[in-house]
C-alpha cells in the first residue's frame, strides 16, 4: 500500500511539473505574442526580440537576416555570444542544388523550417562542422518568414544544449513563431512604408503651398469642373482669395477677354481627359490684363477613370511684355544693320544722312527720322528727313543759345550732348511751345540723339512715334547705337577722304621732289620716255641740261640749310616760269636741276631759251627774313637729242659730263652758262673715263683705312675702309674722281672688292696683334636699295667666316633713297643679317634730323664741316653736344669726323664726344701701316696740352651740370664752378696763362657769364634762363673772335 501510495505520489509530481513546464512555455508564448503587438517599428523590433529569444526562450543565438536582389544573404538583426564571430567566420551559399544546401537555403527555397536537432551528425550543417564546433553549436532551427507585402526573411535559432529543438516545447515555440513572426514583420514594413507616405504627402503639400506657381485642382466628377484646392501661389497671381474661388469653373479668370483660339484646346484636354498646355490672356481680380501658362493634367483613380484634373498657372506676362518689344525692335535691328552697309559703301555725305533717315523710318517703329545740325547763329539746320509724318521745321530748328533752348528737346540735346526722351510728349511739362503742332502732327513720343563726328559733337538725330511709350531702354540703345554707327559712318567718310587725299599726294610724290615741286628722276624719266618718243614720231629736236649751282654749299654754311631750301625753291619756281609750258623741270637731288627742252624745230631756238633760264637763275634772291640777298650762279650741261641718239640714262650721264667739262673752267660773271656735250672736246674726260674703268678692271683698287677712336679710353674700335685708285703710273686717284664714272655695275663691284679686302685685312691684325677691329664701308644707296649690297655682305661672311656684327654700312644722310620705305626696308634687312649702320655726313642735308629716330640705324657720323671748324667756331661745340645727346637718347653710337687737329681731338673729348675720326688721329693709311700706327698709338692716346678750345668744351659740360644742380639740389649751389670767382675757373686760369688784361674782350666775356649765372642764381624761381643763355652765346663768339686772330 505504502509502495503504490509511493508510487501515485511519483506520478502526480511528475504531472505536476509536466503543467508548469508547459505553463511556462505558454506564457512565453503569450509574451512574445504581447511583444509583438507593442513594437511597429523595426528599430524598436529586432532588438526587443533578440532579447526575448536570448534570454525568456533560452536560445544561444539568433540572427534575422533576408537575401538581396544580387543574391547575398544580409543579416538585419544578430545577437548571442560568439554570434557574431561566427558568421563573419562562414559563407552562406544561396543557391545550387537543394540537397547540396545549408539549412537557410533550405528554408529558403522550400519555404518551410528546417530543424537540426543534431548539429555535428546532420549532413545540412557538413560545411560548417569545425566553426559550429569552435561556437558550441548543438542544434539550430531555421524559420522562412513570409509577410504579406511579399518579402520573405530568414530567422536563424541556435543552442548550446543537446536535443534542445527535440524538446516538444521548443518546437511549439518555434512553429509558433513561424507563424506569427512572418505576419508581424510584414505589417511592420506596411506601417513604415504608410508613414513614409504620409510624409511625402505632408512634404508635397508644403512645396505646393510654397511654390510660385499657381496650382489648382478641379473636380471632374462634378458638374462644371469646380475648383476644389488653389495654392497661396493662385492667390498672389490673380488676386482672387481661396474663398472667391473654390467651388467656381476657372472660367471666371477670362473676365471680358474675348474668346481665345486657346480657350478649344482646354475644353477638348477636359472632355478626352488628357494633358494639354496652352497660354491664355486672363484678367486678374482688380481688372488688370495678364498672360497666363497653362498647364492641364488628368488624376485617374484605382479603377483609371479621370477623378481630378490639376492645373499649373504661371504668369508670363514679362515675356510676353519682351517678346513684344522685342518684335517692335527687330525692325530696328535690321535698320542698324542696313545702316553698318550703309557706312561701308557710302561715298556722299548728303546722301549717307538722308539713306539713314529712310532706313530708320523703315523699321516701321518711327514715323519720321531727321538730321539736324546748328549753324553759326545757332539755328538748327535740318540736313535730312524722312518718314510718314509731316514735322515742321520751327519744331526741329529752334535757336540753340536762345532763351527757348530750354522749351526745346532738340536744342537740350545739342547743348547737353547726350540723349534725351519723351514718351509722351503731349503731357510732358516743359514742352508747351510746340505741344500743338506736335499734336497736329500725330506725334506722341520723341527721342533725340547726337552724333560725334572725330570726337566732336557734330549733329543730333531725331525720330519720333505716333505712340505713347515706344522708347523702352533697350529701343533707347538701339538708337544711340545707330547715332554712333551715323557718328562713325562720318569719320570714315573723312578718314577715306584723307586717304584719298594721301594716296594722291604720294602718287604726287612717286613723281616729284617734295622740296621744290618740280618732277624728281622717276618722274623726269617718264616724261624724258615720252618726249623722245614724240621727236621719233613727228621729228624736231630736244635739249636735255643738267643744271648746277655754283658754290651752293657756301650758302648752307654761311646761312643755314634752310636757307639753302629756301633758295632752291626760289630758283626752280623761276626756272619753271622761265621755260614753256610744254618744256620739264626736275630735280635729281641735292643742287642738280634737269631741263627737258623739248618741240624745238632747229638747234637755234636753244640760245634764246636758255638765255631766259640764265636771267631767271642769276636775278637775285631774298633769303627767310628778308634780311639777307644773295646772287647766285649757276652752270648747265647741255646734250641735243637726235644728235645724241643716246638712252635716257646715258643722255643725262653726256648733260652730266658737258656740266663737268665747263665746270672745269674759271668761274666768274662772265664765264659761258651753258655748254653743248661736244664728245670731240671732251676727249681729256672721255679718256679719264676708260682710264678708271680700266684701272679698276685691272685690279688698281687700293684700300686705305682710317681708324675710328673711342675717345674715353683711347681705344680704336673700327677702321674706316676708303678706295683709292692706282692710276699705273704711281699716283692715286682720290674716290671723287673715280667712283662716279664706274656705273650702277662697277660701283657695286667696287663695294665688294672693298668689303673683301678690309675683312681679309681685319682678320690679319687679329692674328698678328690680337686686336679686333670693326670696318666700315660705304655704300651706294642705289645697290642698298635693290638688295645688292645685302648680298655681296652674305658672300663675305661665309666666305671668310667674319662676324656680321663687326661689319658697318656706312649711307650717306642725304640720299634720298631714305626717304622711302623700301629704302628703310633694306636698312632693316641687313641690320636683321647682323650688320650695323651708320648714317654719314649728319648735318649735311638738315631734313634728315627731324626723321632720325625713324630710321633703322646704330650709329650716326656727323659731317666734318662742323668739326674742322672748330677751332675758328668754337660756338659749333654747342651743337656738336646737342647731336650727341640726341644719339645718346637715340640709343645710337655717335663718330665726330673732321678731327683735323690734337686740340680739336681733345676738346671732343672734353665735350664727352664718345668717338671721332680725323687727321689729328691718323691720316687714312695702306694696311700695313696701319699695323704699325696700331702698335704706336696707345703712346699718344692722352695729351697733355689742354688748350682754350678744350677748356671751352670742358666748361659747357659743367655749365650743364651746375644748371642741373642748381635746379634739383639747392643745398649744393656753394659747389657750382659756375658760381666761383672766373679767375678760378679752368677757362679763368688760362686766360691768365695767355696774359690777356682784364679788359680783354674774352676775359670780359668770361667774366659776364660767371656773373649771369650768379645772377640767375640769386632770382630763384623766377629767373629767366635766357639770361644764362645770352651770355653764353657772347661768350663763345668772344672765343671764336680770339682763337681765328691768334691761332690757337
Amino acid at each position: 500500500m505504502q509502495k503504490h501510495e509511493s508510487e501515485g505520489n511519483l506520478a502526480d509530481g511528475a504531472q505536476k511539473e509536466t503543467v508548469r513546464e508547459a505553463l511556462l512555455h505558454a506564457n512565453i508564448a503569450t509574451e512574445l505574442d504581447l511583444l509583438l503587438l507593442s513594437a511597429d517599428e523595426e528599430a524598436i523590433l529586432y532588438p526587443e526580440l533578440m532579447d526575448f529569444l536570448l534570454r525568456r526562450a533560452g536560445l544561444d543565438g539568433v540572427w534575422l537576416g533576408h537575401r538581396e536582389k544580387d543574391g547575398e544573404l544580409v543579416f538585419d538583426a544578430v545577437a548571442g555570444q560568439g554570434m557574431e564571430a561566427y558568421l563573419g567566420s562562414i559563407h552562406i551559399a544561396m543557391d545550387g542544388p537543394l540537397e547540396s544546401l545549408g539549412p537557410a537555403a533550405q528554408a529558403w527555397h522550400t519555404g518551410l523550417p528546417q530543424i537540426v536537432e543534431d548539429w555535428v551528425h546532420d549532413p545540412r550543417t557538413q560545411t560548417w562542422q569545425a566553426q559550429g564546433a569552435k561556437a558550441g553549436w548543438l542544434g539550430s532551427v531555421t524559420l522562412p518568414l513570409q509577410g504579406p507585402d511579399g518579402r520573405r526573411d530568414l530567422l536563424a535559432l541556435y543552442s548550446r544544449e543537446p536535443r534542445f529543438f527535440a524538446q516538444i516545447h521548443n518546437q511549439r515555440l518555434v512553429w509558433h513563431l513561424h507563424a506569427v513572426l512572418s505576419l508581424k514583420l510584414g505589417r511592420v514594413r506596411l506601417l513604415h512604408q504608410l508613414r513614409q507616405q504620409g510624409q511625402s504627402l505632408q512634404m508635397l503639400k508644403a512645396a505646393i503651398e510654397a511654390t510660385d506657381v499657381g496650382v489648382t485642382v478641379a473636380d471632374a466628377r462634378a458638374r462644371d469642373f469646380p475648383l476644389v484646392y488653389v495654392n497661396p501661389a493662385f492667390t498672389r497671381i490673380t488676386g482672387y482669395t481661396e474663398a472667391q474661388a473654390m467651388g467656381r469653373n476657372c472660367r471666371f479668370l477670362q473676365g471680358g477677354e474675348p474668346p481665345q483660339a486657346s480657350m478649344e484646346e482646354v475644353r477638348a484636354a477636359l472632355r478626352e481627359g488628357r494633358s494639354c498646355s496652352v497660354e491664355l490672356r486672363n484678367v486678374r481680380a482688380d481688372g488688370s490684363p495678364f498672360w497666363n501658362a497653362l498647364s492641364l493634367a488628368p488624376v485617374r483613380d484605382e479603377t483609371g477613370a479621370v477623378s481630378h484634373f490639376v492645373g499649373l498657372i504661371t504668369d508670363v506676362t514679362e515675356r510676353h511684355a519682351l517678346e513684344a518689344e522685342h518684335e517692335s525692335t527687330q525692325g530696328l535691328y535690321r535698320a542698324l544693320l542696313a545702316e553698318e552697309e550703309l557706312v561701308l559703301q557710302a561715298t556722299d555725305l548728303t546722301d549717307m544722312l538722308q539713306e539713314a533717315c529712310v532706313r530708320l523710318t523703315a523699321s516701321g517703329l518711327f514715323g519720321a527720322a531727321l538730321v539736324g545740325r546748328a549753324g553759326p547763329r545757332g539755328e538748327m539746320d535740318l540736313l535730312a528727313q524722312a518718314g510718314s509724318m509731316g514735322i515742321g521745321e520751327d519744331w526741329y530748328r529752334p535757336n540753340v543759345t536762345g532763351e527757348d533752348a530750354e522749351r526745346s528737346l532738340a536744342a537740350r540735346v545739342w547743348n547737353s550732348k547726350s540723349l534725351q526722351f519723351s514718351n509722351d510728349y503731349l503731357n510732358e511739362p516743359g514742352y508747351e511751345k510746340y505741344r500743338e503742332p506736335m499734336r497736329q502732327a500725330g506725334v506722341r513720343s520723341v527721342a533725340i540723339a547726337p552724333v560725334f563726328r572725330g570726337g566732336y559733337r557734330w549733329a543730333v538725330l531725331g525720330v519720333v512715334s505716333g505712340q505713347v511709350g515706344v522708347f523702352t531702354p533697350a529701343v533707347l540703345e538701339l538708337l544711340e547705337r545707330v547715332a554712333r554707327l551715323v557718328g562713325h559712318g562720318l569719320d570714315a567718310f573723312d578718314l577715306r577722304r584723307r586717304l584719298q587725299q594721301e594716296h594722291r599726294h604720294i602718287s604726287w610724290l612717286a613723281e616729284h621732289d617734295p622740296l621744290t615741286g618740280l618732277l624728281n628722276r622717276r618722274g623726269l624719266r617718264l616724261h624724258l620716255e615720252e618726249a623722245l618718243s614724240q621727236v621719233d614720231a613727228r621729228g624736231g629736236f630736244i635739249a636735255v641740261g643738267i643744271l648746277d649751282f655754283d658754290d651752293f654749299k657756301q650758302i648752307n654754311d654761311n646761312y643755314g640749310h634752310a636757307a639753302g631750301d629756301a633758295l632752291l625753291r626760289t630758283v626752280a619756281a623761276r626756272m619753271v616760269e622761265a621755260v614753256r609750258s610744254s618744256d620739264t623741270v626736275a630735280r635729281l637731288g641735292g643742287d642738280e636741276i634737269v631741263l627737258v627742252l623739248q618741240g624745238m624745230a632747229a638747234r637755234e631756238d636753244l640760245a634764246p631759251m636758255l638765255d631766259r633760264v640764265r636771267k631767271a637763275v642769276a636775278a637775285p634772291v631774298s633769303l627767310p627774313g628778308g634780311e639777307r640777298i644773295v646772287h647766285i650762279q649757276a652752270s648747265l650741261g647741255i646734250t641735243i637729242y637726235p644728235d645724241d641718239s643716246s638712252e635716257p640714262d646715258e643722255l643725262l650721264r653726256h648733260a652730266d659730263q658737258a656740266l663737268y667739262a665747263i665746270k672745269q673752267q674759271p668761274r666768274s660773271f662772265d664765264a659761258p652758262f651753258w655748254r653743248v656735250y661736244q664728245p670731240a672736246i671732251d676727249r681729256d674726260h672721255f679718256n679719264h673715263l676708260r682710264l678708271v674703268r680700266e684701272r679698276f678692271a685691272a685690279g688698281g683698287l687700293r684700300v686705305h683705312y682710317q681708324p675710328v677712336v673711342e675717345l674715353a679710353s683711347g681705344r680704336v674700335v673700327e677702321v674706316e675702309a676708303l678706295a683709292r685708285l692706282d692710276n699705273g703710273a704711281g699716283q692715286l686717284i682720290p674716290p671723287l674722281d673715280f667712283i662716279h664714272q664706274l656705273g650702277r655695275d662697277g660701283l657695286i663691284s667696287l663695294t665688294s672688292a672693298v668689303l673683301n679686302q678690309a675683312v681679309t685685312d681685319a682678320l690679319r691684325w687679329q692674328r698678328t696683334l690680337g686686336v679686333e677691329l670693326n670696318v666700315a664701308v660705304n655704300v651706294d644707296p642705289v645697290n642698298l636699295a635693290s638688295g645688292e649690297a645685302l648680298a655681296v655682305v652674305k658672300d663675305t661672311v661665309v666666305v671668310h667666316g667674319f662676324p656680321a656684327r663687326r661689319i658697318v654700312l656706312e649711307v650717306l644722310e642725304h640720299s634720298d633713297f631714305l626717304s622711302f620705305a623700301s629704302a628703310q626696308d633694306s636698312l632693316a634687312e641687313l641690320r636683321a643679317f647682323g650688320c650695323r649702320i651708320a648714317l654719314d655726313d649728319i648735318g649735311s642735308a638738315y631734313s634728315s634730323l627731324l626723321r632720325m629716330k625713324e630710321l633703322p640705324i646704330d650709329i650716326i657720323k656727323l659731317d666734318q664741316s662742323f668739326i674742322r671748324g672748330l677751332a675758328e667756331r668754337p660756338q659749333d661745340l654747342r651743337f656738336v653736344q646737342s647731336l650727341a645727346q640726341l644719339a645718346r637718347s637715340l640709343g645710337v653710337d655717335f663718330v665726330a669726323e673732321g678731327a683735323e687737329t690734337e686740340d680739336i681731338v681733345e676738346a671732343l673729348r672734353a665735350l664727352r664726344v664718345p668717338q671721332a675720326q680725323g687727321f689729328g688721329i691718323a691720316m687714312p693709311m695702306p694696311a700695313d701701316a696701319l699695323g704699325d700706327w696700331l702698335a704706336a698709338w696707345p703712346q699718344r692716346v692722352q695729351s697733355s696740352s689742354r688748350g682754350l678750345l678744350t677748356r671751352i668744351a670742358d666748361r659747357l659740360v659743367g655749365l650743364d651740370m651746375d644748371l642741373l644742380i642748381a635746379s634739383s639740389r639747392p643745398e649744393l649751389l656753394s659747389t657750382l664752378s659756375t658760381s666761383m670767382d672766373p679767375q678760378d675757373c679752368v677757362i679763368g686760369q688760362w686766360l691768365q696763362e695767355a696774359g690777356l688784361g682784364e679788359q680783354h674782350p674774352l676775359v670780359l666775356a668770361h667774366a659776364d657769364l660767371h656773373a649771369m649765372f650768379r645772377e640767375w642764381l640769386a632770382a630763384g624761381a623766377d629767373a629767366d634762363g635766357g639770361m644764362i643763355q645770352s651770355a653764353l652765346d657772347h661768350f663763345l663768339r668772344a672765343a671764336g673772335d680770339y682763337l681765328r686772330t691768334s691761332g690757337d
